[in-house]
């Protein structure tokens, strides 16, 4: 259809029954798809057999059911279906250092992205802080994990930086663990927070450049995207590098009305939004309605 990059498969459940876990199936999706198909590594019969690890009302127990031998096998063997069949596949939201290792290495048909939660959280300490709050698929790991996707940023290993924008009601992620759903709202911080990592050099201006904007675009050949170049859409966003905010739960757009990176101190801040030649929104504030067109491909 217009406007479709590719295709979303569930390798492990995570959201309602969106899932694809049999292997002749994710072979079928992948070896017939003239686009990418984009995945949600996670291996279900992994997820299934790790249930007994889940200690009620703690969700310090997530990492533990959701393990990293969940998250590497199951992308092992997406890799190895889109190798058989020479297909291009991007994996979504690593955040094993196994996972990353291995990605390196299997370049030429895969690329793949991480989120800002797993570049900023890590566990226990966001277990303690957030509670389930801070529950998500792939959940966010521990500090060794964290470093080794930062080594991969900083070495341009990684492809793409996604929000894994999951607005969940309050009063559904504040029920006790496991009966909360997995994932965050991310997209209204995603920049915002990795601005805030260049500004403490933990990657440059043209790296995060590279991450959101450049990347995704020539992954999925969107056209007249991602560049500032003559004969492209004026798609722009502006920043101010110096502008320090203290993020707030009152500041989210979406309905879910909370963030992760509540009392969240930033240096940098997007302070305007041109779609299409138009300004809609400048200093926070809605200005017009956006022109926005589907993408093409």
């Amino acid at each position: 259809m217009e406007g479709c990059c590719g295709v979303k498969l569930f390798a492990g459940s995570s959201t309602g029954n969106l899932l694809v876990d049999k292997e002749a199936d994710i072979e079928k999706v992948i070896s017939s798809s003239d686009r990418i198909v984009s995945i949600h590594s996670e291996d279900e019969d992994i997820i299934k057999l790790r249930k007994k690890f889940i200690r009620q009302g703690d969700v310090h127990s997530h990492p533990d059911w959701r393990n990293v031998e969940c998250a590497i096998s199951s992308t092992r063997r997406v890799v190895k279906i889109a190798e058989r069949y020479d297909k291009r596949i991007h994996v979504l939201h690593v955040t094993t250092k196994e996972e990353v290792d291995f990605l390196a290495m299997h370049k030429k048909n895969v690329t793949f992205e991480t989120t800002p939660q797993h570049l900023t959280l890590y566990a226990p300490d966001c277990y303690d802080k957030l509670g389930t709050y801070a529950q998500m698929n792939p959940p966010l790991r521990s500090k060794d994990h964290y470093d080794r996707l930062w080594v991969a940023i900083k070495n341009n290993v990684v492809d793409v930086l996604g929000s894994d924008h999951a607005p969940h009601l309050k009063t559904n992620k504040e029920k006790e663990y496991p009966n909360t759903p997995s994932g965050m709202p991310g997209v209204q911080t995603i920049f915002p927070v990795m601005i805030d990592h260049v500004n403490n050099g933990k990657l440059s201006l043209n790296q995060l450049i590279n991450l959101m904007c450049e990347n995704p675009c020539k992954i999925f050949g969107i056209k007249n995207k991602g560049f500032i170049k003559e004969g492209f859409d004026a798609d722009l966003t502006i920043v101010d590098m110096n502008k320090e905010v203290t993020i707030k739960n009152e500041m989210i757009a979406s309905k879910c009305g909370w963030t992760p990176f509540h009392n969240y101190k930033v240096k940098g801040f997007p302070v305007g939004t041109i779609v299409n030649g138009i300004l809609v929104m400048s200093e926070g504030k809605i200005l017009a309605k956006s022109k926005g067109q589907p993408l093409k491909f």
